[in-house]
């Protein structure tokens, strides 16, 4: 900034850093009063900080929005399976034994003495049984 020579130069000078420093001051007083209320609402929510969470035990929440406990701790073992489930058969048996029905698996009726096909069991991709 040059130095004013004439007093009126230099009365300007004066005159435009007095509007200055009045926008300045205005400034400072707005930033002070929000300066304030920010305080005010940090300090609100510090104290809110401190509240135990919303549950449906202390609040008017639903009890649906409530968390289920969780089952990590409780570590269980694998099952095992019942013995002889999960046993292939011999592919070469030394013995056979003719079982044959006595009543209808669907109704119940007696189907002794009716004629019934022999069926061997067949492991295979199905697992099921094959008519000889």
């Amino acid at each position: 900034m040059k130095t004013p020579t004439a007093p009126s130069d230099t009365d300007a000078v004066i005159a435009a850093l007095l509007e200055r420093i009045e926008v300045l001051v205005a400034q400072n007083a707005a930033l002070m009063a929000e300066n304030g209320r920010l305080a005010a609402r940090v300090a609100e929510l510090e104290a809110r900080l401190g509240l135990p969470p919303k549950t449906p035990d202390n609040s008017s929440l639903p009890p649906s929005k409530g968390q289920k406990a969780s089952l990590t701790s409780v570590s269980r073992r694998k099952a095992k399976p019942h013995p002889g489930a999960h046993r292939l058969l011999h592919p070469n048996p030394s013995r056979h034994h003719a079982v044959r029905a006595l009543s209808c698996q669907a109704c119940g009726a007696d189907v002794s003495g009716a004629e019934q096909s022999e069926l061997c069991g067949i492991l295979g991709d199905g697992g099921g049984q094959a008519a000889r």
